[in-house]
């Protein structure tokens, strides 16, 4: 058990390396301020960008293949968003030339990830996760802080038995402002989880449930399974809970409950893939949720995802997603434009979707199903 105490100044850190049989415990009033120092994250490690293996800048928080890991106390980690603000732009023409290989080439041709040196290219500037668990067995986290957030907040990727509790996680910066793509967790190809009694401030989805995307996906072949996430609270982001896009290698046995949300948020379930996706989403249970407004759907289910809107949507090949088995039951929201926007894929329909005693005052537009 490694102990930081409460000190009246925070710590300053570059990458923390968790190692296996080992809690890292902050004390209240203990905050680690992590370097803005882009050279204190090199070289690359071992990461999953998107659903594709590759060698990135490392995690502020990283840990791969441990075994009986912990991160506990009422203290805080915290990022100096500053720096990051300036690599916050993927769509950078570097950013886009370096992007290419990795979905186009790197993934499609099987390189070895050892081989997909993505912090050696020239203009990659892809931001880094903040904690990142690869390949983990036994994940406890437990009471801590997060502030702030280059990108996705916490990753669990390729995990088996993750337990996050009590955690108040918000991703927003000293100015007040929340990055993109600053998911709040993320359970990526990972089994046996469960998330209780959190609270999420995203500049993105709140709860994402991924397995991989499209060739990756597939060589990986490991589902995102048996997932409970209850009693945690949204006050921002874009959806409560969202599946995919990335989801190549299936997501099943999610059941979310007793959650609230509280603030700005789109959705509270969306589903989106692609004809590129393959895999599959079933199994799949909302229930107890009080909401206050929505921007958009109680659930909305998009299986066009970004197709044709990048050269990489346009390689050959078709792998449609069954979508099944989604019940949503006693949620009560106050306003939302729809209750259902289902857009499912003529080749593949949807299949199977309750709405038990869901509830919206205030309709502004009818529901919209298709296939």
């Amino acid at each position: 058990r490694v102990v930081v105490p409460a000190a009246e100044k925070p710590y300053m850190s570059y990458t923390l390396y968790l190692k296996s049989n080992v809690e890292l415990h902050l004390e209240d009033g203990a905050t680690i301020l992590f370097s803005d120092n882009v050279r204190d994250y090199l070289p690359g490690v071992p990461v999953a960008i998107e659903g594709v293996e590759c060698l990135n800048v490392s995690p502020l928080v990283y840990a791969y293949g441990c075994t009986n890991v912990a991160i506990t106390g009422k203290g805080t980690l915290k990022a100096k968003m500053d720096f990051w603000w300036t690599w916050a732009g993927e769509h950078k023409p570097a950013c886009r030339a370096v992007n290419s290989p990795l979905k186009n080439k790197w993934s499609p041709e099987n390189v070895p990830v050892a081989e997909r040196l993505l912090w050696k290219q020239p203009g990659a500037e892809f931001r880094p996760q903040f904690l990142h668990f690869n390949r983990c067995k036994g994940v406890r986290l437990e009471g801590f802080a997060v502030r702030g957030s280059p990108f996705w907040t916490i990753h669990a990727f390729l995990c088996d038995g993750v337990t996050a509790r009590n955690l108040d996680v918000d991703a927003t910066g000293d100015d007040g402002r929340l990055i993109n793509n600053s998911d709040g967790f993320d359970i990526d190809a990972t089994k046996n989880v469960l998330v209780e009694n959190c609270t999420f401030c995203q500049g993105d989805d709140a709860l994402v449930f991924k397995s991989g995307k499209d060739f990756d996906g597939r060589r990986l072949a490991t589902p995102t399974e048996n997932v409970v996430v209850r009693n945690c609270t949204v006050r921002k982001g874009h959806n409560l809970a969202a599946i995919g896009s990335e989801l190549s290698g299936g997501v099943r046995n999610v059941r979310i409950s007793g959650c609230r949300i509280s603030g700005a948020v789109g959705e509270l379930l969306h589903i989106k893939t692609n004809p590129r996706r393959g895999g599959f989403v079933e199994n799949v249970l909302i229930e107890d949720v009080d909401v206050g407004e929505l921007k958009h759907d109680v659930l909305g289910v998009t299986t066009r995802y970004y197709f044709g809107a990048s050269g990489e949507e346009a390689l050959s090949g078709d792998y449609l997603t069954p979508i099944r088995d989604i019940v949503i039951r006693n949620v009560r929201c106050r306003k939302a434009p729809r209750r259902v926007n289902l857009r499912g894929d003529y080749l593949r329909p949807v299949e199977n979707i309750t709405l038990e005693n869901a509830v919206v005052d205030d309709l502004a537009e009818v529901d919209y199903v298709a296939n």
